[in-house]
C-alpha cells in the first residue's frame, strides 16, 4: 500500500506538467496497474498451488529411490570388502603352506 501512495504522490507532484495529463488519469492508470498486478499474482499463486502437490510426490519418490540406491551401494561395498578380506586370507594361507 505504501508503494501505491508513493506512486500517487509522485504523480501528483508532476501533475502540473502537461505531458502527464490530469491527476485523475494518473490515479486511474496506477489503479489499473495495481488491479492487473493483483490478478497476475492470484493466477501465479493458483499455478504454484496446483504444481505443489505433484512436485512434492515426485520429491518423496526420488528420496525413496535415493535411499534404496544408497542401501544397495552400501551392501555392494560390504560384499566387496568381505570378498577382498577373504581373498587376502586365502593368499596368506597359501603363503603359509608353501
Amino acid at each position: 500500500m505504501k508503494k501505491v501512495f508513493s506512486v500517487i504522490a509522485v504523480l501528483a507532484a508532476f501533475a502540473s506538467f502537461p505531458c502527464f495529463g490530469s491527476i485523475g488519469d494518473a490515479v486511474e492508470s496506477v489503479e489499473k496497474s495495481l488491479k492487473d498486478s493483483l490478478l497476475e499474482l492470484a493466477e501465479l499463486r493458483k499455478e504454484v498451488a496446483e504444481k505443489k502437490a505433484p512436485l512434492s510426490k515426485e520429491l518423496n519418490r526420488l528420496n525413496l529411490e535415493v535411499n534404496d540406491l544408497r542401501q544397495a551401494f552400501e551392501k555392494a561395498s560390504r560384499t566387496r570388502d568381505t570378498k577382498g578380506l577373504d581373498l587376502s586370507s586365502l593368499e596368506n594361507n597359501i603363503k603359509l603352506t608353501m
